[in-house]
């Protein structure tokens, strides 16, 4: 079964996002099972994309910072055992270098 199409559907997805932004690293979600865990990380998936989408009807010119992102797209979304890890992806400048 295929998740649903509207940003409606996943208000346990954006609370996750929200906090993992607002978290300095992050949010662990548990769940009973790895299933459900997995379950919930195409859900994530699923929203973001659906945000990305809406964020070009509603952003139409393509020089917009969101036209076609997500503000959720600094979120890196991994699955661990029974348990969601939602990210802030943060590189420190100290790792880079030019080649």
């Amino acid at each position: 079964m295929s998740n649903p199409s509207s940003l409606l559907a996943y208000p346990e997805v954006r609370d996750a996002f929200d906090r993992a932004l607002q978290s300095k690293q992050g949010v662990r979600v548990k769940f009973k099972t790895w299933s459900a865990a997995t379950q919930f990380v195409g859900r994530c998936y699923s929203f973001r994309m659906l945000d990305r989408r809406e964020n070009v009807r509603i952003f139409p010119e393509p020089s917009h910072t969101l036209h076609g992102r997500s503000v959720y797209d600094v979120l890196r979304v991994k699955r661990v055992d029974n348990a969601v890890e939602i990210v802030p992806v943060k590189l420190d400048p100290g790792q880079l270098e030019e080649i």
